[in-house]
């Protein structure tokens, strides 16, 4: 930064000064770097569209250098990266810290509407982004031409925090204004996208730093279509609404999904796999599985009373396997569920092994639809210890659905531990004659290790406060130079499964 753009740019001693600069020398189509020094800053310095590297062993890089362990700060107006329709293929971003500043509340040039820092709007094959830490400014990967999509995109061990817009509030509507939805990341027809290993928090709001930019139904973590995606080991925290909305508007137009092992905290919903249109079978071939979700709907981001975990609609060939679904039990969030199923279309369902915990009105929500073939559940855990809910409420056909070895315990009266549309609330031998399922079990209230196991606790016994925001705090501080496991979504989840025995 306080190089000489005279210079050759070859070595530290003969650096040159602006990253705009830099970016002319780099020659488009080869394996060249540009690394800024570690703990400066640059601002108003935007590439616009870049170039592309060599091929996939011999990208265009990106990174840092030097002794500092503070990122290279770029701060910009505007995009950092804006593809603007163009194919760019073999960039690599390594280990930046990229702010929007018109997003900083305390920034000289504060407006309260800070624009996307990565626009890959366009299409390109092989980018990664890894390492950085983005604030304010959403990334957006969405392919524009069908037959060059952006392909092989990786999204991993970033910080991605507070994307928002002001005027999201508007006054009158509790669901807030839809002229603007920013999200952590969105994508649209990306093929072989990966998202892994990163923290997504508190995005799509931002109310401490600018009163209008509230939380509304439109905003999320994640807001994503594509195929053959894979959405690993994430922290997902404290989303406007969803932590993870998946869109698809026609069928087939999602296919080839793994959720895997990711931890998700406060928002309203934590995988919405549905929704937007009718068309039939719009999901093919997810996979939800290791998943485990906390507290979901407690801090109420938008004002309403929901808590939801995951919300299915129209997929065809879907696993829910081995997740852990725990503690809707904040006071007056009652529009609850662990796991809902409806719409007109569903197809070989496989609900198995997951561990439904302590989830205040129902735990299991089932509209079954006529439309609804082969969805089987299997070995499912549903406990509520504590507020007297209905483990399943079933609505509907049970036609298309089979249900075996299930273990129940509800604090409530055992004449009232389901729900079966006719009639009303019913026990468990009842709802063994409704719904055909066999091996089901009423067990007493299971004797786990240590089922209190939440994110608060996991803070403290890492010796990280005793708070959500604590933990979170020294989360974001993750970086490729300190790189502490203890804070992965792995290690929580792991901590977490121990205290239920697994």
């Amino acid at each position: 930064n306080d190089g000489d753009d005279a210079a050759d740019g070859l070595a530290p001693e003969t650096a040159v000064a602006t990253l705009t600069h830099a970016a002319e020398l780099v020659r488009d189509g080869e394996h060249d770097f540009i690394l800024l020094r570690r703990g400066d800053v640059w601002r108003d310095e935007g590439l616009y569209r870049f170039k592309s590297g060599k091929d996939a062993a011999r990208p265009l890089v990106i990174g840092g250098y030097g002794d500092s362990m503070a990122l290279p700060r770029v701060e910009v107006a505007d995009h950092f990266i804006d593809h603007d329709g163009q194919t760019r293929s073999f960039v690599a971003l390594i280990g930046l810290h990229l702010v929007s500043y018109p997003g900083d509340p305390a920034d000289p040039g504060f407006t309260g509407e800070p624009e996307a820092l990565l626009r890959y709007v366009g299409g390109g094959v092989g980018l990664l982004v890894e390492g950085c830490h983005f604030e304010y400014g959403e990334l957006v990967v969405q392919s524009i031409v069908d037959d060059a999509p952006y392909e092989d995109v990786e999204v991993r061990r970033n910080v991605v925090e507070r994307a928002y817009h002001r005027d999201t509030c508007l006054e009158g509507d509790p669901n807030g204004n839809s002229a603007f939805r920013p999200s952590g990341l969105y994508s649209s027809h990306a093929h072989r996208l990966t998202i892994e290993g990163n923290l997504f928090d508190h995005n799509g709001w931002n109310p401490e730093g600018e009163p209008t930019a509230c939380a509304t139904i439109y905003n999320h973590n994640l807001y994503v279509n594509g195929t053959d995606m894979v959405i690993r080991d994430n922290v997902l925290a404290r989303a406007s609404s969803i932590h993870i909305k998946f869109r698809s508007d026609t069928t087939g137009d999602m296919a080839g999904l793994l959720v895997e092992n990711n931890f998700f905290v406060e928002g309203e919903i934590g995988v919405s796999l549905g929704g937007n249109s009718e068309e039939p079978y719009r999901f093919v071939d997810g996979e939800l599985r290791d998943n485990v979700m906390t507290d979901i709907g407690r801090s109420q981001p938008t004002g309403r009373t929901l808590a939801w975990g995951i919300d299915v609609i129209d997929n065809d060939g879907l696993a829910i396997v081995d997740n852990l679904i725990l503690n809707h039990r904040a006071p007056g969030v009652s529009n609850s569920y662990g796991i809902n199923l409806s719409g007109a279309t569903a197809r070989d369902y496989q609900l198995e092994n997951n561990l439904l915990w302590r989830l205040q009105n129902r735990a299991i929500r089932i509209t079954g639809d006529p439309g609804h073939m082969t969805v089987s559940f299997a070995n499912n855990t549903v406990v509520d210890p504590e507020f007297g809910g209905r483990l399943v409420d079933f609505t509907g056909s049970f036609a298309g659905y089979s249900f075996e070895g299930g273990a129940y315990y509800s604090s409530a009266d055992p004449s009232a531990w389901f729900s079966v549309e006719g009639q009303g609330q019913v026990g468990l031998a009842d709802w063994v004659t409704a719904s055909g399922e066999s091996g089901a079990m009423a067990i007493a209230p299971p004797s786990y290790p240590d089922p209190e196991r939440d994110a608060e606790a996991y803070a403290a016994s890492i010796g990280e406060g005793a708070t959500l925001a604590e933990l979170l705090a020294a989360t974001r501080e993750q970086t490729r130079l300190n790189w502490r496991v203890e804070l992965t979504a792995p290690a929580i989840n792991d901590w977490i499964r121990a205290g239920f025995g697994r």
